[in-house]
């Protein structure tokens, strides 16, 4: 038979609106209600994502799976791995991203010692709302970043990554790009390559080695940890 079960119908909503707001045009409101919703998520019923923007020194705002900015500079301060990809690139991207998660607890810092973070190459495709999905998927609290194509387009060009897009027979996009992860010590400062032939003794020697490189701002004691200077 239809209906609204366990809910209020069109008609109670009114008469419920009437009754809170007596004197009240309770209809217009409601459709100036709408319309600013509406104007707020750009008449998709989802919000608009935010904006990105890179400048010619490669700093960058890009957007996070919850649609928030992310800044370039809050990666500054401990090291992190910055890998290039899309959600469904067939060389492997969650496993990739799953690799740097396992070597990072085997380094035996912790998490919170190396950030893990990918810039999606198909801004298209990798809404926030995928990248979300994604990083649930991937786990290790991996950062995911998109933003508008041509920002991203510039974000990759800086950093150097190769990037093809081609269309398959039967109209798929095929995107083939660098496959080696990059990791940055705790300046923001190129430290190493991470590549797919790389063993994993190799990989661990990489990231164990940049611990070694304190922050510019620090000095280290002689039992080997950091010190802020004041």
């Amino acid at each position: 038979m239809g209906g609204n079960k366990g809910g209020f119908s069109g008609s109670s909503w009114l008469g419920v609106a009437r009754a809170m707001l007596p004197g009240i045009a309770v209809p217009g409101l409601l459709i100036g209600l709408a319309a600013t919703f509406l104007m707020l998520t750009g008449g998709s019923g989802q919000p608009e994502q935010q904006q990105s923007r890179v400048d010619a020194d490669g700093r960058y705002q890009l957007v996070t799976p919850w649609n928030t900015v992310f800044d370039r500079a809050m990666l500054k301060g401990r090291p992190y791995l910055i890998w290039y990809g899309c959600t469904d690139c067939a060389d492997g991207s969650a496993d990739t991203l799953a690799r740097m998660v396992r070597l990072r607890k085997a380094s035996g810092q912790g998490d919170e010692a190396v950030r893990i973070v990918m810039i999606t190459l198909d801004p298209q495709r990798d809404t926030p709302e995928r990248l979300r999905q994604f990083v649930d998927h991937v786990g290790g609290g991996v950062i995911a970043l998109t933003g508008n194509a041509e920002v991203v387009a510039q974000v990759a060009d800086n950093a150097g990554i190769f990037v093809r897009r081609a269309t398959m027979p039967g109209g798929a996009l095929q995107i083939e790009h660098t496959s080696d992860v990059y990791l940055y010590d705790a300046n923001d400062d190129f430290f190493a390559r991470i590549s797919p032939k790389d063993s994993d003794a190799a990989a661990l020697a990489k990231l164990r080695g940049v611990f070694k490189i304190a922050p510019r701002n620090a000095e280290t004691t002689p039992g080997g940890r950091s010190r802020k200077l004041s």
